[in-house]
């Protein structure tokens, strides 16, 4: 089906019901990748069918690449759909897998959407749902949402009713976020419908215009306060104050000034990027306790799409005063990393799709080199990581330096979950056998991270009880020289995949006893 088709209703066979609301029905059809939505009848006559046509026709005015980052980040519409010759609704795209949760409810896990509006509730109901979010993914979605959004912006594009039922998240991939309800944006100043804003995150003021890139700007704030508050109505931005100054003081602004004066969303990606950039370093720069687990940020989880009242913002973990010190010395080295590793430099919207092919694993078009290219490095950085678990298990087995090895092994720990992350928004698609290298790499480096994590519970252990103690043989250790066997099984098989690319390439070789 091209972009420019329009379809009968008819064509499209068989269909099942998702959700209805004010504007109309959302079907899902049965090829499993697309949606259609068909407006209630007294919605139709309120139409700009012409405004519909053009969204349509909107990504093929693009450069191919533009086009393919614009897919991954929304449900843009792909075609027309007429019912007797009348235009009906349209099709999108259904919401990639990625951009689901799995939630509990009570007696049992459900599957559901992963609306934003899930992260907006207090953290001791969110936990209830066992989907853990910290405050680092918080800063990567609200990054990847005012990228997305800024570069809307560029291309003459609205987002208009901005709120979390329109937005999606992801705990697994790269970008976080996944647009929603596409035909309420303004494309080039034109709506498909009449603009209208969702309750509790309306423009400041009655007379202020919406559908504008300055009501987008204040409602980003607002969902930048609401986020960190886990409340889905508070307008105080005091409680960014513990997560970083340069934000707060973005957010108090646009709170706080006109409407022609507030940041616009350039600015809110630059001051974001920085600081996940940030907080990633000081998150791993942090000292932890060879006798205890690292402090955690707040949890926090998603909840069911229905979500009730509010209640106040947990207090902040100690680990967030830490992170924010060393985020501070370590200032010179984050400008330095930004530039470095592109934070998107927007002179043109074209300047960031292109950057974000270059820097984005997930990005469309990736070079079967490149590809390689990122293997190798995530390969050579878990070889680094695997040195510093030998020697301290060397050292636990000699009763040395016990206090060093555990936390060597609590930092590979935390080396192994940054390589388990990398590698699951790695692109492999285009070398030779590269969705089963995939999955190895995923395999070696979760059973490499749950052993690093038993081992070093076994060296803090036996810190504690002493060398001769039962402890030396204790449950974490044959817990760790289990996972670790099961991680050796996968970097076998990683080895026997890679080394041939590797080679052809021009990359090194490995073995499982270098991974």
């Amino acid at each position: 089906m091209g972009t420019f088709d329009r379809v009968a209703v008819e064509q499209l066979g068989a269909m099942s019901k998702l959700g209805s609301g004010g504007q109309g029905t959302v079907w899902a059809l049965a090829d499993g990748t697309s949606v259609y939505k068909e407006y209630a009848v007294e919605v139709r006559d309120k139409l700009d069918v012409a405004a519909l046509a053009a969204m349509v026709a909107f990504p093929a005015g693009l450069p191919d690449r533009q086009a393919a980052a614009l897919r991954t980040r929304m449900a843009w519409p792909t075609a027309i759909v007429e019912r007797a010759g009348q235009v009906a609704g349209f099709l999108m795209p259904l919401a990639p897998p990625d951009f689901h949760v799995r939630i509990w409810m009570v007696r049992n896990y459900q599957q559901r959407l992963a609306q934003v509006q899930l992260l907006l509730n207090d953290p001791s109901y969110l936990s209830d749902r066992r989907l853990p979010v910290d405050d680092q993914l918080r800063l990567e979605l609200l990054r990847d949402i005012a990228q997305t959004m800024a570069d809307l912006h560029e291309l003459d594009v609205v987002v208009g009713d901005l709120s979390p039922n329109n937005l999606l998240f992801s705990t697994t991939s790269r970008p976080r976020c996944y647009f929603i309800d596409c035909d309420a944006m303004r494309v080039g100043g034109r709506s498909i419908l009449p603009q209208i804003e969702t309750q509790d995150w309306q423009a400041p003021s009655a007379g202020e215009p919406i559908g504008t890139t300055y009501s987008d700007s204040y409602k980003f704030a607002l969902l930048c306060i609401r986020l960190f508050a886990g409340d889905q109505t508070v307008r105080d931005a005091t409680i960014l104050r513990s997560i970083d100054a340069a934000i707060h003081e973005l957010a108090a602004q646009t709170l706080a000034t006109a409407p022609t004066e507030r940041p616009s969303l350039a600015q809110w990606r630059r001051t974001l990027a920085a600081a996940s950039l940030a907080a990633r370093h000081a998150t791993a720069a942090a000292p932890r306790s060879p006798a205890a687990p690292a402090a955690q940020t707040r949890p926090v989880t998603a909840v069911p799409a229905k979500v009730s009242g509010t209640a106040p913002a947990s207090p902040r973990s100690p680990a967030v005063g830490a992170r924010r010190r060393v985020r501070r010395l370590m200032l010179p080295v984050v400008v330095a990393a930004v530039l470095l590793f592109g934070v998107p430099n927007l002179s043109s919207v074209a300047t960031w799709w292109r950057d974000m092919g270059r820097t984005d694993t997930t990005s469309v078009n990736t070079s079967p080199a490149e590809q390689a290219k990122q293997v190798a490095d995530l390969l050579a950085v878990s070889g680094r990581d695997r040195k510093r678990v030998v020697s301290a298990i060397e050292n636990t087995i000699a009763c040395r330096k016990l206090p060093a090895a555990a936390d060597a092994l609590g930092r590979a720990a935390d080396g192994r979950q940054a390589a388990l992350d990398r590698a699951r928004t790695l692109r492999t698609d285009q070398l030779p056998n590269g969705a089963e290298l995939t999955e190895q790499m995923i395999l070696a480096f979760r059973h490499s991270k749950e052993a690093d994590d038993a081992y070093q519970r076994w060296t803090s252990a036996v810190s504690s009880a002493g060398c001769r103690s039962p402890a030396m043989r204790g449950k974490d250790r044959a817990r760790g020289d289990s996972e670790s066997a099961a991680a050796r099984a996968a970097k076998k098989r990683i080895a026997k995949l890679w080394n041939p690319i590797a080679e052809s390439y021009g990359h090194p070789t490995v073995s499982h006893l270098t991974i």
